[in-house]
């Protein structure tokens, strides 16, 4: 309950701040002033939503509105290797990585008509609907698919022509 006081004291504290009144921030947000008194108060909580715009509006981060103590005090985990943020941060440049070499694999397999008929087909099963390159990569592989299959059939029907002209 004490963490809580303190968190909306925190939004009390922040509005003040930045010199706006229960007004402005209820105009600003698109709510009535009471319910900006009441999560003042402690009688009702700002949705995620209004909480983001709290905090742009504020120039506070999130976490430094909900924090329950003093916002100069470290963090625990700052220097630790388990900091979130950091491991948020190796793995979104990992993902990158990954996201541009399938895509990358994608045009390299259309060099290679043997590769190309079955690598399109383990690169879209790999890549993933969060990948910012998702649509790029499907239909890249879609056109290497066709494009293969429109290499294979010539041959074949280059190949079929010369039997035919030898056997004449």
């Amino acid at each position: 309950m004490i963490i809580i006081l303190r968190v909306l004291n925190s939004l009390k504290e922040a509005r003040k701040q930045a010199g706006l009144s229960q007004n402005d921030v209820a105009t600003v947000l698109q709510v009535s002033r009471q319910s900006v008194s009441k999560w003042e108060n402690g009688r009702g909580y700002p949705d995620l939503d209004n909480l983001i715009i709290l905090s742009n509006l504020y120039g506070k981060s999130i976490d430094n509105l909900l924090k329950c103590c003093d916002p100069s005090s470290p963090r625990p985990y700052n220097n630790s290797p388990h900091n979130p943020k950091v491991s948020f941060d190796k793995r979104r440049k990992n993902e990158s990585r990954e996201e541009a070499f399938l895509l990358l694999l994608s045009l390299a397999s259309s060099l290679i008509p043997s590769i190309a008929a079955f690598m399109p087909i383990y690169i879209i099963r790999k890549s993933s609907k969060r990948n910012r390159f998702y649509r790029l990569t499907l239909f890249v592989s879609v056109l290497v698919v066709l494009f293969n299959g429109y290499r294979l059939y010539t041959s074949i029907s280059n190949y079929l022509l010369n039997i035919t002209s030898l056997n004449r």
